[in-house]
């Protein structure tokens, strides 16, 4: 194992949000429902609160536990049977005898998975693992697309829209320079702490649409863009009644009351513009969330794509001078692939 490998595993721990992956282990197990917005472990306050639903015989009669990836016991508190969840109408429908509803806490170490088990049988009920989340998607285009730059190298990755860093960091294995820009304070200051280990990464703060000028300053030779700048919700959104759960945290949108509401929430044609504009070497652009372009409240209520239509600006691509193709990677994310100026 490489030391680079080494650094990657230990301070891949240390990344604050992870997304949970659940995989139920028992037939009796029918559904997990996690407390907040979504499955995210914050590392900073590793207790997760979840409720389980059971079906079938002996159901009644379960002892829950918690266990590390050694075997080590974790604390988990038994809450009762929790509330209802909605859209689980189908739990009221079983006979009281073959029906369980749990709710618990379990605490996380510093390092996932952890499975829950029944303690009079030892049988594995439902394993939590934390992952690190970021676009496999993106890396399989570049080695996809790699070889048309050939003999050139694609040196440079820059994101807009950084989250939680996770991205950024695996870019900064790939790319010779890392460049993502951030516009809430907070998730910039979380990324800068965050990802202070790979010195091959920049951390930007600001309103994308006006750092990249001065970012595509500094590039030299071809460069990846993937643009995932956009408002994806705070606080102030009803998550409860919306299709999509959110992040954890709040993100920002430009604080700038003349603009127009889709313009405060998605920087994107500016991005686009930009890059056409001022980057004079070769470049692959990735633009995230192509499915929501023209829509509004389609995630959560206050959504606002409609300052963009997929229509025409695949027509100004197909018209730009510079434009050597540009395809739907797949149902959520277009490609655009421009020539040297």
């Amino acid at each position: 194992m490489s030391a680079n490998t080494l650094n990657w595993t230990y301070q891949a721990v240390k990344m604050r949000y992870k997304q949970i992956a659940d995989k139920i282990l028992h037939p009796h197990l029918k559904w997990v429902h996690f407390d907040g917005r979504r499955p995210w472990l914050d590392t900073k306050h590793p207790k997760i609160i979840l409720t389980l639903q059971f079906f079938g015989k002996g159901v009644r009669d379960l002892n829950i536990a918690a266990h590390g990836r050694d075997g080590t016991a974790l604390p988990c508190r038994i809450f009762g049977a929790g509330e209802p969840v909605a859209g689980r109408q189908d739990y009221e429908d079983r006979p009281i005898g073959l029906r369980s509803r749990v709710r618990l806490r379990v605490d996380f170490p510093a390092e996932g998975p952890v499975t829950l088990y029944e303690t009079d049988t030892g049988t594995e009920l439902l394993s939590l693992d934390p992952q690190i989340v970021y676009p496999a998607f993106l890396f399989d285009l570049v080695q996809e697309l790699h070889g048309e730059f050939a003999p050139d190298i694609l040196k440079n990755f820059v994101e807009t829209g950084t989250l939680f860093g996770h991205t950024a960091l695996h870019a900064s294995y790939w790319f010779d320079t890392v460049t993502t820009i951030e516009l809430a304070s907070k998730l910039h200051a979380m990324a800068r702490s965050t990802l202070a280990h790979r010195d091959n990464i920049t951390c930007v703060r600001g309103n994308s649409a006006e750092a990249l000028p001065r970012v595509i300053q500094k590039l030299d030779g071809p460069s990846v863009f993937f643009l995932d700048a956009h408002w994806s919700g705070d606080a102030t959104v009803d998550w409860g009644s919306s299709p999509w759960g959110g992040y954890p945290v709040d993100t920002a949108q430009i604080e700038d009351t003349d603009l127009e509401n889709a313009d405060r929430q998605v920087p994107l044609m500016q991005e686009l513009k930009t890059i056409a504009t001022d980057h004079a070497a070769p470049a692959i652009v990735l633009i995230d969330d192509w499915a929501a372009i023209g829509q509004t409240d389609n995630g959560f209520k206050g959504e606002d794509w409609r300052n963009l239509d997929r229509r025409t600006l695949t027509g100004w691509m197909t018209e730009h001078p510079r434009t050597r193709r540009h395809f739907p990677l797949d149902a959520k994310r277009y490609v655009w692939v421009l020539n040297a100026s």
